[in-house]
């Protein structure tokens, strides 16, 4: 069988089983490239039973000397080669599975950067577009990805119960959590006087394409945190960070964040139980 045809027979399963499409097109993506790759390396179309552990070897090296991809991207490229070649070898597309031969991706160790609750009012004070102040405000405030938050419903954020219905996309799975008052405050504001008139039900809108994007929230945190001079490593995501290691900070129990966050393991959550230098030179000198 080729290797194109086993990718779209992959992603039919995928389909089937009832992935979500961000995963699907992803995943299909990955191996769409792995496919250019090897054609582009062997001058012809590859047969799934033709490729060997070095060929994925040499590909994971292209990506990181050549093409520059990061450990996570790449670790992340390896685990879908083990779940396609998994699901080859099981429906007999290949007599071997050539990818149990490869080792894992080392991920470098790098600081993650934590921003305080100053820093984020800072970033919000910053902020001139009212609708993108909003969503980094109830980023901070909620602890919700980017996706979750613009994927919001109206019918999502209920002022009688106080509680914002999150839908995690790629599980499907529904978590509530409880809406902060100052964030209330701010939510009834934008519906009664900023929301503008649409047909749309999504919760931020805007009036001209009826939603945000993820790509222009980050532009504009991006233009802030550069004016400021900090790290451009600083995103959405870093407001979920920061929501969670400031309730750390604040001593607020670690299963509670793990349920706001939505993860379902601990292990994932004990990540915001960092220390910084400075808190252990406070904790030490009260002995």
């Amino acid at each position: 069988m080729l290797l194109s045809e086993a990718i779209q027979k992959f992603r039919q399963y995928q389909l089937s089983a009832d992935k979500s499409m961000n995963t699907v097109v992803s995943y299909t993506n990955d191996l769409l490239h792995f496919h250019i790759y090897l054609t582009k390396k062997y001058n012809c179309e590859t047969y799934l039973s033709d490729i060997t552990p070095e060929d994925i070897e040499e590909y994971m090296y292209y990506l990181k000397h050549e093409a520059g991809y990061m450990s996570a991207s790449r670790k992340r490229k390896l685990a879908v080669f083990r779940t396609f070649f998994s699901f080859c070898f099981r429906k007999k597309f290949c007599e071997a599975n050539p990818v149990i031969y490869v080792e894992s991706v080392k991920l470098e160790q790098k600081e993650r950067i934590y921003l305080s609750e100053k820093e984020v009012y800072t970033i919000v004070d910053k902020i001139e577009h009212p609708l993108i102040k909003l969503v980094v405000q109830t980023l901070y405030y909620t602890g919700m990805r980017i996706s979750e938050c613009l994927n919001l419903q109206l019918q999502d954020v209920d002022f009688t119960t106080d509680v914002i219905k999150v839908t995690k996309s790629k599980a499907k799975q529904e978590r509530h959590i409880p809406m902060n008052t100052k964030l209330k405050r701010l939510l009834v504001n934008y519906l009664e006087n900023e929301r503008p008139y649409t047909k749309t039900n999504y919760f931020f809108c805007t009036s001209n394409t009826g939603r945000l994007s993820r790509s222009y929230v980050n532009k504009v945190i991006a233009g802030v945190v550069s004016e400021l001079g900090w790290s451009d490593e600083i995103n959405c995501h870093s407001l979920r960070h920061a929501f969670a290691s400031n309730l750390v900070k604040k001593n607020v129990h670690i299963v509670h964040i793990q349920k706001l966050l939505g993860h379902t393991n601990l292990t994932t959550t004990s990540v915001y139980t960092h220390a910084r230098k400075a808190d252990l030179v406070t904790a030490i000198n009260h002995l």
